[in-house]
Formats: C-alpha cells, sequence, structure tokens
C-alpha cells in the first residue's frame, strides 16, 4: 500500500461524510429566523417534515443524493477491502472504486445542480448544508484520480502468469521419473540419467523460457489495453449522465410552464398546489410515459453491465459488452420517441393555447438521448470487444 491509496481512502471517507451531513441536515437555506434543508423547515429550533409532499426537483435531489451516498460508501468499501485483497474473482476493488467514485460525484453534481436551479430567484440565501454538498464532488473526483493512480501497474499475484521454478541441473538429472530426453530430444538411460554426461542447462532454460513466454502473451491478450479502459469509462460516465437525465426528467414536473407548470406525473398552480395526473390523462402522456419507463430499464441494464466490465481488469464478457451496446441503443431510441411524441403534440394542440412555453425538465430528457446513443456507439465501435 503506498501513500497514494491511503490518500485516496481518506478523501473517499471524508467526501462520503460531508454527503451524509449535507443530505441530514437542514441548513440548505435561510432567510431571516427560518432554515430549511431536503426534509424539515424550521422555525428557530421548531422544525416541521415535509414528507413527501414535495416539488418534483426536491424528489430528484434527495434521490441523487442517495445514490451518491450508496455508491460513495461502495467506493470507501472498495480502497479499505484493496488494503487485504486486491481482486474478488474477476472484479478489481480498486477499479470498482474508482468506477463508484465517478458515480458519486456525478450524482452529488445533478442532485445539487437541481436543487441550485430550482431555488434560483428565491428569496433565500444558501448556507452551510448547500456548501458541504457541493464540497462532496470535487472530492469523490480526486478520489478517482488518486485510485486511478494506485492501479497503475499494481496486480494482484493471482493474475500474474504461472512462475516456474528452476532446480538445479544435478537435481533435474538424476530425477527417475521424468526423462528429460523425451522432453529435449537427448538419450537417457532408463533411470533418467543422460548418456552425455549432464544435460544443458541452455537447452533446459530455452524451453522453459519458451513455456513463460507463451503464458504470458496469453494473459496480455486478455489485460485491457489503456485505450480500451479509457474508451470503456467513458462509456460508463455517458449511460450514467444519461440515465440521471432520464430519471430527472420522469420524475420531475417542469415540462411545460407558464400560468401552471407541468409533468407527466404532477399539475401544479402557484408553486407548490399540485394534483396528481392518474391514468385519466390523454394518449400522448400515455406513450411517453411508457416509452420513458422502457428507457429506463434499458439505460439501467446498459449501465450496470458497463460498470461491471469496468470493475473487471479483464477484457470481460463478449455478452455484457453486447447487451451493454444494446440496452444503450434501446435506451436512446425509446427516450427519442418519447421526447417527440411529448414536443410534437404538446406544441401542436397545447401550447400556444395555454400561453406556457417548454421548461428544463423537458430539456433534461432530451439531452439523454445523444448521451444513450453515444454510449452505445462507443461500446460497440471503440474496440471494447473481447479478442
Amino acid at each position: 500500500m503506498n501513500i497514494l491509496h491511503i490518500s485516496a481512502t481518506v478523501c473517499s471517507f471524508v467526501s462520503l461524510l460531508l454527503l451524509l451531513i449535507s443530505l441530514g441536515t437542514d441548513y440548505w437555506v435561510e432567510i431571516g429566523n427560518r432554515h430549511a434543508g431536503l426534509w424539515n423547515l424550521c422555525v428557530d429550533s421548531l422544525c416541521v417534515p415535509f414528507g413527501m409532499d414535495v416539488l418534483g426537483p426536491d424528489h430528484v435531489t434527495r434521490a441523487f443524493l442517495f445514490i451518491g451516498m450508496v455508491a460513495g460508501a461502495a467506493s470507501s468499501f472498495g480502497l479499505v477491502a484493496a488494503i487485504f485483497k486486491t481482486h474478488v474473482g474477476p472484479i478489481s476493488l480498486v477499479q470498482m472504486s474508482r468506477a463508484t467514485s465517478i458515480a458519486a460525484g456525478l450524482a452529488a453534481v445533478i442532485a445539487m445542480a437541481t436543487f441550485t436551479r430550482a431555488s434560483l430567484g428565491s428569496p433565500v440565501y444558501y448556507s452551510w448544508s448547500f456548501a458541504l454538498g457541493w464540497a462532496s464532488f470535487p472530492l469523490f473526483i480526486i478520489t478517482e484520480v488518486g485510485s486511478s493512480r494506485t492501479s497503475k501497474g499494481h496486480f494482484p499475484s493471482s493474475h500474474l502468469s504461472t512462475k516456474l521454478h528452476f532446480d538445479t541441473p544435478e537435481v533435474w538429472v538424476q530425477k527417475p521419473v521424468v526423462p528429460l530426453g523425451e522432453v529435449l530430444g537427448t538419450r537417457t538411460t532408463p533411470g533418467g540419467v543422460s548418456l552425455d554426461g549432464m544435460v544443458h542447462l541452455e537447452e533446459l532454460a530455452l524451453l522453459l523460457g519458451k513455456l513463460t513466454q507463451t503464458a504470458q502473451s496469453t494473459d496480455q491478450e486478455t489485460e485491457l489495453s489503456p485505450a480500451m479502459s479509457c474508451w470503456r469509462n467513458t462509456a460508463v460516465v455517458f449511460s450514467f449522465v444519461g440515465f440521471s437525465l432520464l430519471l430527472a426528467a420522469l420524475a420531475s414536473e417542469f415540462w411545460v410552464q407558464g400560468q401552471y407548470h407541468m409533468g407527466l406525473w404532477k399539475f401544479c398552480q402557484n408553486g407548490f398546489r399540485c394534483v396528481l395526473l392518474d391514468m385519466d390523462v390523454p394518449g400522448y402522456i400515455h406513450a411517453t410515459r411508457a416509452f420513458l419507463l422502457t428507457a429506463v430499464v434499458a439505460g439501467a441494464i446498459s449501465f450496470f453491465s458497463l460498470c461491471f466490465l469496468c470493475c473487471s481488469s479483464h477484457s470481460g464478457s463478449k455478452t455484457l459488452v453486447r447487451t451493454s451496446a444494446i440496452a444503450s441503443f434501446i435506451a436512446g431510441l425509446c427516450a427519442f420517441v418519447a421526447m417527440a411524441i411529448f414536443t410534437g403534440v404538446y406544441s401542436e394542440q397545447y401550447q400556444w393555447k395555454f400561453h406556457t412555453w417548454y421548461d428544463w425538465s423537458l430539456g433534461v430528457g432530451w439531452g439523454s438521448v445523444p448521451l444513450y446513443l453515444l454510449a452505445g456507439e462507443y461500446v460497440h465501435n471503440r474496440n471494447v470487444n473481447i479478442s
């Protein structure tokens, strides 16, 4: 274990601690003697819980902070466990920590950006819980950088080629069980002793050297090259961000805004007065919901398949690579169909009638489409395959 591994481990714990403090405290915003967090509204020391009756951005912030918390805990656990054992089966614990650190950082920045955007224009100012949430993001990224430096050149003995041990020439000559003449092409007596007197050590070393070189070349064929690892990590990031944007669009109610604002599940007037939209909605909303939910499921399959591949120090499974590529393309196409249906129908029938305009939830939904298509293209075409 080196100083970089220790630093990455400490940084991971600090970032996770900041995220937990931010999630659990009630000083995200303040005004006068009132302050609020994600769960409570407080006047002086008297606090009232929000429950689940909050706006979509608050739900999105909560969800992604929870994702960041789980991913950050996995990163910390992986770095600590790597001190004692570097691999669990084919999964590299350091690689797992790198992937989960990136996921935690991205989840944290999406959560904080969502809350920041939703609270802009409000007569409040941000407080220390909000600042701690933002501070966790760069620390998670620093953890990933430290983990990547730690993993370079560090491979456990179980993934190295088999070592061949040499005995002294006399022992080789006197072994009666395996006549070396059958291997080296020399003449031996039935006792295994060379008729020429001694087995040439150079010939023995040459043969064993060829065997060792063959084993090493076989191992190198399954190791990830730096370029392949880079493309795979990029695909993981694209898949995770696309999945995050889909969830944000699906859960929030700022698809359109004007005299009111609405999403796929709620219709809101005067800020917090929201009404749930049940199944009695126009057909285009049903279609949008169905395609978005399909995209979310396919996006989850793509992301977790890529995460498993990313955690392995070897090239992985052809089945997982193909699954992640196909799921990425399905998620992108389903998201495109969903967004096109909502945009086209609402623009034609409702936009000018009710004097509304499209808002950020629709924008992030559209943003997921190119990310999923890029993720699928990277996996399929950028040498992320099995030799």
